[in-house]
C-alpha cells in the first residue's frame, strides 16, 4: 500500500515535468488534472458507501420487499 500511495502522489509531479518540458500542452495538462480530481472524489465516495464490515452496504427495500 506505501508503494501505491506513493506512486499516486508522484503521478502529479510527472504532469508538471512533462508540461515544463513542453511534451504536453496545457489543454492536456488541465485534462489530466480534472481526470485525477474525479478519481479522488470517485475513491471518497465509494470508501463513504462502504459500511464497517468492508463490504457495500445492501440496497434499501419498501415495505412489499421490493428494491
Amino acid at each position: 500500500m506505501e508503494h501505491r500511495r506513493r506512486d499516486v502522489a508522484l503521478a502529479p509531479l510527472a504532469v508538471i515535468a512533462l508540461a515544463a518540458t513542453g511534451v504536453l500542452s496545457a489543454v492536456w495538462v488541465a485534462l489530466l488534472h480534472n481526470l485525477g480530481t474525479f478519481i479522488v472524489i470517485a475513491n471518497a465516495g465509494r470508501l463513504l458507501r462502504m459500511d464497517e464490515g468492508g463490504q457495500p452496504p445492501q440496497p434499501a427495500r419498501n415495505a412489499a420487499g421490493i428494491p
